[in-house]
């Protein structure tokens, strides 16, 4: 009986998402131009999915502008924003990009859940993909602490590959002489 009152519960307030534009509290300017889109939010429902949220939304950090909440996320796509925060996500109709680009900011604004379903999408449907594009997927993730698997991945393939001892060799000896490498302790190549 639970389990169908909150299946109920999620899609009413899907439904207030997209239903009560009038009633939101919460501008974001995301995106710059000329690739730029402002959305309407609801602050709670915002500040209840996400730590980030939470901390944006305070009195200390976000603008308020009237009854309106605002602040900008310049570095997010207005692409990847709107699967964020319609929380729907269908990875059929995306890019193997939108998804590496979903996982970043999944990254940025706390959103656990949803960055662990991105990957294991990646890792199960678009595994060859990955495999062919290890310097792609290894610029996209490897700064990202909660995308360990996909890093993993990247190294592996890259070490096994005819990729390593070739021109490619920068992006992984900037990791392997970091101070947080994917492999391990430090060893001499």
């Amino acid at each position: 009986m639970s389990s169908k009152f909150l299946g109920t519960l999620a899609r009413d307030i899907g439904n207030l998402l997209n239903d009560d534009l009038d009633e939101y509290n919460v501008i974001i300017e995301v995106g710059q131009s000329p690739n730029f889109q402002i959305f309407h939010a609801h602050s709670i429902i915002l500040r209840a999915r996400s730590p980030y949220f939470r901390s944006a939304l305070s009195k200390n950090w976000a603008k308020k502008d009237g009854d309106f909440m605002t602040f900008s996320k310049p570095n997010i796509s207005p692409k990847v924003f709107d699967i964020i925060l319609h929380g729907t996500v269908s990875m059929t109709d995306k890019t193997v990009m939108d998804a590496l680009d979903l996982l970043v900011a999944t990254d940025e604004l706390l959103l656990t859940e949803l960055s662990d379903h991105v990957q294991d999408y990646l890792l199960h449907q678009q595994n060859t993909w990955l495999q062919n594009n290890l310097i792609v997927l290894w610029q996209k993730v490897h700064l990202i602490e909660s995308c360990r698997k996909l890093q993993d991945l990247a190294v592996q393939k890259y070490f096994t590959s005819g990729y390593f001892g070739r021109y490619y060799e920068v992006p992984f000896e900037t990791c392997l002489s970091s101070t947080t490498c994917c492999v391990g302790p430090k060893t001499a190549i």
